[in-house]
C-alpha cells in the first residue's frame, strides 16, 4: 500500500470518522434512515478516495459501513411495523 500526500490522507481520515458518527445516529429508529443514507454515501466517497492508499481510519469506516447497513434495516423495519399498526387502527 501506498502512503498517499499529507491533504489526501487528510481527507481520507475525514470522511471515515464522519461516515462513522453518521452511522451511529443511524441506529435511531425511524428518523435514522437519513443518516444511514449519508453514511453509505460517505462511505462510498472515503473507500473511493482511500483506492490504493493506506487507510489509518480504516476500521472506522467498516464500522461506520456495518452500523448505516443496520441503521437502515432497523429504520425500514421499524417505518414499516408502524405504517401497518396505523393501518389497522384505522381499519377499526
Amino acid at each position: 500500500m501506498n502512503i498517499a500526500p499529507p491533504q489526501t490522507r487528510l481527507q481520507i481520515i475525514h470522511g471515515s470518522v464522519r461516515c462513522f458518527v453518521f452511522s451511529l445516529f443511524s441506529l435511531l429508529p425511524v428518523i435514522g434512515l437519513p443518516f444511514a443514507v449519508a453514511a453509505l454515501g460517505f462511505f462510498w466517497r472515503a473507500n473511493r478516495r482511500a483506492r490504493g492508499f493506506w487507510n489509518p481510519a480504516a476500521d472506522y469506516l467498516r464500522w461506520g459501513l456495518s452500523c448505516a447497513t443496520w441503521g437502515a434495516a432497523i429504520s425500514s423495519l421499524s417505518a414499516i411495523a408502524i405504517g401497518m399498526a396505523v393501518a389497522l387502527a384505522s381499519e377499526k
